[in-house]
Order: C-alpha cells, then sequence, then structure tokens
C-alpha cells in the first residue's frame, strides 16, 4: 500500500497498480483530485473493477480531517441507498431456495401489515423491490428524520397509520419503507435479526467480511468525519444515528468490499466460498419490470437498470446523512466503479466521477484514446441569473 501527499495538503492513498491500469489512473486521478479540492469534500473513495482485477483504488482527504487522518481503501463509508441492491439480493436467495415467492401478497408473511388500500390490489415483494407498491417513501416511525433508533419491526407497523399514494403495480414512486417491509420479510421468515442474516447469507459468502449493516465500537472508528452544508455556506457535522428502515440505507462498507461486490456481480453471482446466486436470478434482477414499451430505463428487482453510451449500465445512488455514493456497472463489458463521498448531497460529483470513469474503461478496451476530461468552473453571476427558474426531469 503507498500513501502519497498532494501540494493542496489532502492525503491520498493508493493501491499499487501496473501497465495499462496506470494509464487510466493517472488520467482520473489529478481530475478527482480537483473535484474533491472544489467542492470542499472531506474524503471521496473509489474503487474501480474489470472482471476480476481491481484496475485501481484510491482515496483522496481525509477521514478525520482535525487529526489529517487520510482515508484509505478500509475507510468504512455509510452507502446510503445503495444498502438496497443488497438487500434485494438477499431476498432473492430465499426466492431461489423456493422460500419466498415474489408475486403473492406481502400480507402472506406479514398478515399484520395493514397500510390503508383503498384500490382493492395486493402489494406483493416485486412491486417493493421495483418502487412500485405505492407505499409512502417515508413512514411515522423510522423515517430519514427519525433519530429513536427504532426497531425495523416498529419501523414497519407504523405503516398502518398512512394511505397508499399510488394503486400498487401503476406507478414508480421511490419508497425507503418498502424496502424496509422487504427487510423485515426476511426477518420474520428466516426468525432471525435482518442485520444478522445478511451477514451470514451474503456479505460474507461473497467476501465483503469488512462490511456490515450495524456498526461494532470498534468499526464505528472507521467511519469517516461526514459534513452536512447549506447553500449560505453553513457547515457542520453530520449526525451518525442509525435508521429505523435500515434495509433501506444503512450498509457500510469500504471501497476494498466495493470491489469484491463488483467481482461477484461479473462472476455470475460466484463468491469466494462458491455460488451465492445463478446468473439467471441476477440477469432478472437487472430486467426493467412493469416495462412501457421501448422504455431503456426504469427500476428492475433492487437496481436501477439505464444506458451509457448504448451499453447496458445497472446502478444505485446513495445519500445519507453526511455521505453521497454512486454504484455503477457494466455487466456485459464486466466494467464496474464504486465512488463514496463524506459531504452530504455531493451526488452529482459522484455520479459524474462513476460515469467517466467508465467512459474511460470503455475506451481504454476498445483501444480508443482516452475521452477529455473537463473540470468545474465559476459560473459567471449573470449566466447563473438567467438560468435561474424551475426544472423537471421527464
Amino acid at each position: 500500500m503507498l500513501y502519497f501527499g498532494l501540494l493542496a495538503g489532502l492525503g491520498i492513498f493508493l493501491n499499487p497498480v501496473s501497465g495499462a491500469d496506470n494509464e487510466v489512473r493517472d488520467s482520473l486521478l489529478p481530475w478527482i483530485e480537483a473535484e474533491v479540492t472544489a467542492k470542499n469534500i472531506p474524503s471521496l473513495s473509489i474503487t474501480v473493477v474489470d472482471d476480476q482485477r481491481t484496475v485501481f483504488t484510491a482515496s483522496v482527504g481525509y477521514a478525520d480531517p482535525h487529526r489529517k487522518l487520510a482515508a484509505t481503501a478500509d475507510t468504512l463509508y455509510r452507502v446510503g441507498s445503495v444498502s438496497k441492491p443488497f438487500t434485494a439480493l438477499l431476498l432473492m436467495i430465499f426466492v431461489e431456495m423456493g422460500l419466498i415467492d415474489l408475486d403473492v401478497p406481502v400480507q402472506t408473511y406479514l398478515p399484520e401489515f395493514q397500510p390503508i388500500n383503498k384500490t382493492g390490489k395486493k402489494i406483493t415483494l416485486r412491486q417493493m423491490l421495483s418502487h412500485r407498491s405505492g407505499i409512502v417513501r417515508e413512514g411515522p416511525v423510522g423515517n430519514y428524520f427519525d433519530d429513536s433508533q427504532p426497531t425495523i419491526a416498529d419501523t414497519v407497523k407504523s405503516l398502518n397509520k398512512t394511505e397508499l399514494v399510488f394503486e400498487p403495480g401503476s406507478t414508480t414512486a421511490y419508497s425507503n419503507m418498502a424496502l424496509a417491509t422487504i427487510g423485515y420479510v426476511i426477518e420474520r421468515t428466516q426468525k432471525e435479526p435482518f442485520e444478522k442474516v445478511m451477514q451470514t447469507k451474503l456479505l460474507d459468502p461473497i467476501g465483503m467480511t469488512d462490511s456490515s449493516f450495524m456498526l461494532t465500537p470498534e468499526t464505528r472508528k472507521r467511519v469517516p468525519l461526514a459534513t452536512m452544508w447549506s447553500y449560505h455556506g453553513r457547515e457542520f457535522p453530520a449526525p451518525a444515528w442509525e435508521f429505523g428502515m435500515l434495509p433501506a440505507g444503512n450498509l457500510y462498507a469500504s471501497a476494498n468490499d466495493q470491489a469484491k461486490f463488483l467481482k461477484f456481480l461479473f462472476a455470475g453471482g460466484r463468491g469466494p466460498r462458491g455460488q451465492v446466486l445463478k446468473r439467471e436470478t441476477l440477469e432478472k434482477m437487472w430486467t426493467i419490470q412493469f416495462p412501457k414499451k421501448d422504455e431503456k430505463a426504469g427500476f428492475g428487482l433492487g437496481f436501477f437498470v439505464a444506458d451509457l453510451d448504448g451499453k447496458r449500465v445497472i446502478r444505485h445512488g446513495g445519500a445519507v446523512y453526511g455521505f453521497s455514493t454512486e454504484f455503477a456497472a457494466l455487466p456485459d463489458d464486466k466494467l464496474g466503479v464504486f465512488v463514496c463521498s463524506s459531504k452530504d448531497v455531493s451526488n452529482a460529483v459522484t455520479t459524474r466521477i462513476a460515469n467517466t470513469v467508465l467512459k474511460h474503461m470503455l475506451a481504454v478496451k476498445a483501444g480508443k484514446p482516452l475521452p477529455k476530461l473537463e473540470n468545474s468552473t465559476p459560473l459567471d453571476p449573470e449566466v447563473a441569473k438567467a438560468l435561474a427558474g424551475r426544472y423537471r426531469s421527464v
């Protein structure tokens, strides 16, 4: 392992690489450093994988800026909603075993699950995994703003006080509570805490032994100090409570472990200990659910499926107090990247870095010159005023 210092005073960590990997890393790293400096991000870690090979892993900045403690490939980031693909994968293990059915009513496993549903249509786990259940995004208990750290059981129970916002199956509406409910289905059917089932059935078998959905006193020390901010220049430390909606957003993982996750996907569901999931199960998860005609982007089962320069990309972003994450992979080309930042709502940066990395890797595979890199620059105030308005994504 090698450490380097930056002229700007930022710490930097690199894993050793050789050959063509140096070209990619040496092209991207100064650009990434510039982005981190320009956006005043305390630390950012990245890992890039080509099939079963780690192209490079790097960390820029400090896990603890006060003590000048550099972030490394083993720094544990809170990855937010990138937890959701893991919860989906865990569920599919039991689907493969014939213990859980995606298409029966949720009440088959949770009879007491009774949110107000005037449509008469039943909610299924398939709908929950693809954000088509109609369930509220945040529940009364265990939501993004609830610092009481309730159990998953109490979180899901509180949904009985809510009413569906859409008819099940009709509309894509992102829901943290849907994935929390899936986690509770796992907990109830397996008769063990969700985080324990996750560790023994998925994380450990695929080699992610350094990652977990619940921290210990020792592992908590390895989580970087994260920053919240406002447009008015205020910055303050991010809170660190655990969510009641644990399965939807409470995974902690390092760059090194994230590389293992990518390799597991590219190996067709095989981990160091053997096959964890069938290749065809992964393909089903990477297929858009309830698609419209000719639709090229939408939710599969726990993964978002889209297009990147004509290539199929599976991805998920994460945004949780003080942390921003982007996971993106090209399963047909077996190229993937994970980017984690310790600054709140810096997803525009992590997503841009991830997309740029994949385009660089595609160029290398095709024997083409590396794409030109563009750095962010301050916008002229008059231009900014002219662009003011309301925007929406369609």
